[in-house]
């Protein structure tokens, strides 16, 4: 089928002085001619013309900078430049907690364990945002991945003003260190354009659940650190990412974890809504921005049990996870992120649910950005 490209001249160059120097900058790494300010009437022509179908090795990244937001037009053929990225470090084991039947959880029990001192992956940190708290990971000395609903704030705008995100907090040893996130980051390019980003009323995530299947194809985000979080923690090590995973993989082990919310969401006295995470592991509340893991060694389910998209881009596995964890890792056996959560795939989770929560896996694209980001901010 041939499909047509964008109207380019319906879309903003990049010419001038006084343009963004972030995004002057994010222009050149990706390779865009164009550039769409998102709220504008050009932000409606690129979604139309992504409804359409783009020219074949176009793609569409959303930018978010400390001056602001935009929609780039990029050669994906350009991307990926350099070498493969290094393997990262494998976290080490724990026993897991008593079982509660709740949700989000494979056969409707928690196998995470929490995690202190030296045994927290330097890795992985939490993500504090003007809506609440995430995970993710760093893949780099200044890159961090998570989910894009994570970094995006939901509006009946369609995803307008952008939410800040305030730090990436990781934890060398016993000490906690936060790091400046608010340079800029990248994002699914037709997060917005999907409805991902519509609230209704106070449900803040209703465009994201009425268009789950679709939103989960672009809830990634690659945060930009103001500064090198490698030497300033005393990281031994980022983690690696693996190329795209293939019918192959079904089956293999993971290793999954991150921060549940816990104490983000309270009843307006100050007492617990034990009604809102129910899912949250065992003593949550009283060990708040805690780390809490689990891996297939623990809980057999924590797998790759079933492929959602044809092109191994998204998949469902039994790894417990619950609000706050969105776009944490899950890593391979030689401990490489292999993909971000994004969302649980049922409302209620059974005792027969043995893959609950929806993973965005590392696809061929992706793959090839996150090289040329590793290059472009070393």
């Amino acid at each position: 089928m041939i499909q047509r490209p964008v109207a380019e001249s319906k879309l903003a160059p990049l010419t001038g002085a006084s343009d963004d120097p972030q995004l002057v900058a994010a222009v050149k790494l990706v390779g865009a001619s164009r550039y769409v300010p998102v709220g504008t009437r050009d932000t409606v022509l690129l979604a139309k013309d992504l409804e359409r179908g783009m020219r074949t090795g176009q793609a569409v990244i959303g930018l978010v900078t400390t001056q602001g937001h935009y929609l780039l037009v990029a050669d994906s053929e350009k991307l990926g430049a350099g070498s493969p990225p290094p393997e990262g470090a494998l976290p080490g084991t724990d026993a897991a907690p008593a079982d509660r039947k709740l949700l989000g959880w494979s056969n409707a029990s928690d196998s995470r364990s929490i995690r202190t001192g030296a045994s927290v992956p330097i890795q992985q940190g939490l993500i504090s945002t003007s809506g609440g708290s995430c995970s993710g990971e760093a893949i780099g000395r200044r890159l961090v991945r998570t989910a894009a609903h994570c970094v995006i704030q939901n509006s009946a705008a369609g995803g307008s003003p952008i939410g800040s995100v305030s730090y990436f907090q990781a934890v060398s040893g016993n000490v906690a260190r936060a790091f400046d996130a608010t340079s800029s980051f990248f994002y699914g390019g037709q997060y917005l354009s999907k409805g991902c980003g519509t609230s209704v009323g106070t449900d803040t995530f209703a465009g994201f659940r009425a268009n789950r299947d679709s939103c989960i194809l672009d809830d990634w985000a690659i945060l930009i650190l103001s500064t090198d979080w490698y030497s300033e923690a005393g990281g031994t090590s980022w983690y690696g990412f693996t190329a795209p995973l293939a019918a192959g993989n079904l089956n293999n082990v993971l290793i999954s974890g991150g921060y549940p919310g816990c104490d983000d969401f309270l009843n307006a006295n100050g007492t617990n809504n034990d009604n809102a995470l129910l899912e949250d592991p065992a003593n949550c509340r009283t060990n708040p921005n805690a780390y809490w893991q689990t891996m297939n060694t623990v809980d057999s389910n924590c797998k790759i049990g079933a492929w959602i998209a044809a092109d191994f881009s998204t998949f469902r596995s039994g790894c417990d996870l619950s609000p706050g964890d969105s776009g944490g890792p899950a890593l391979n056996g030689s401990g490489q992120v292999i993909a971000n959560w994004s969302w649980q795939d049922c409302a209620q989770c059974t005792s027969t649910d043995n893959f609950p929560n929806r993973y965005l896996a590392t696809n061929t694209w992706l793959y090839n950005f996150q090289v040329q980001l590793r290059n472009d901010y070393p």
